[in-house]
């Protein structure tokens, strides 16, 4: 059974008193989401990505990283882009932040979640050229 059900993206994330989620330059629910830039042979600065459980979890130790997977399916993310957390029984929000978040031209980008290195919730962001004026 998958402990996450929804993945938020945005340049940041911040998790606030009482599991509160502030959420700085929002960019959609996975797979909803299409990036435009203009130089996609280049890292972004910054994604942040916002894990939200299925619902409440047992207590426990919660390591959870990222696979970023370009659309030919070459990994693009360190196995050290992680977040560890000790997790009161409750709901879980994740939050994991790729500085850069890599980039290998224009498609669709598969983002998996693996907790406790089980492969654990999978969609979809898509990056595109952005208009030129």
């Amino acid at each position: 059974m998958s402990i996450f059900n929804l993945c938020l993206v945005a340049d940041d994330v911040r998790i606030e008193v009482e599991n509160k989620a502030s959420i700085i330059g929002f960019y959609g629910r996975l797979p909803y989401v299409q990036i435009s830039v203009t130089r996609p042979d280049l890292p972004i600065y910054k994604l942040t990505f916002l894990l939200i459980s299925d619902g409440p979890v047992q207590a426990g130790r919660y390591n959870v990283r990222l696979s970023v997977k370009t659309p030919n399916g070459q990994e693009l993310m360190e196995p050290s882009n992680a977040a560890s957390s000790d997790a009161v029984p409750g709901m879980l929000n994740t939050v994991i932040s790729c500085i850069p978040f890599p980039l290998a031209g224009v498609g669709r980008y598969t983002i998996t979640a693996i907790v406790n290195e089980v492969e654990d919730f999978s969609s979809t962001l898509t990056i595109q050229q952005a208009a030129t004026h």
